[in-house]
């Protein structure tokens, strides 16, 4: 009964077709509300494949990493070598992103 009654709370708060992240302890992770015949029903969220995982991560080096590290020599002259050492562990956790499949902490100072 616990279980309906968020169910219906949750109906009552989203709009239709809004993706939840829900609390741990619910069994409603990976869910979300959808408008069926002017109902709305839970319906399970498409889980990525490995590869698809992949690939989101790649994208994200390229647009997030890469856009920082390619900048020019003017704006590497400014950082001081604790930067520099920072950006360096940052970027090569990028590198590595696909295999830790951890996204890294950008570091604070970085725009």
């Amino acid at each position: 009964m616990e279980n309906l009654k968020v169910k219906v709370e949750l109906a009552a708060t989203v709009q239709h077709g809004m993706y939840l992240e829900l609390v741990r302890q619910t069994t409603l992770q990976h869910k979300m509300i959808a408008e069926v015949d002017g109902y709305f029903v839970l319906v399970d969220i498409p889980q990525p494949t490995m590869e698809e995982k992949l690939d989101e991560l790649r994208y994200m080096r390229l647009h997030q990493c890469f856009s920082v590290i390619n900048r020019g020599k003017l704006w590497y002259d400014k950082l001081s070598p604790t930067q520099i050492h920072e950006l360096q562990q940052w970027y090569t956790a990028w590198l590595d992103v696909t295999a830790t499949m951890q996204i890294p902490t950008k570091p604070y100072w970085i725009s």
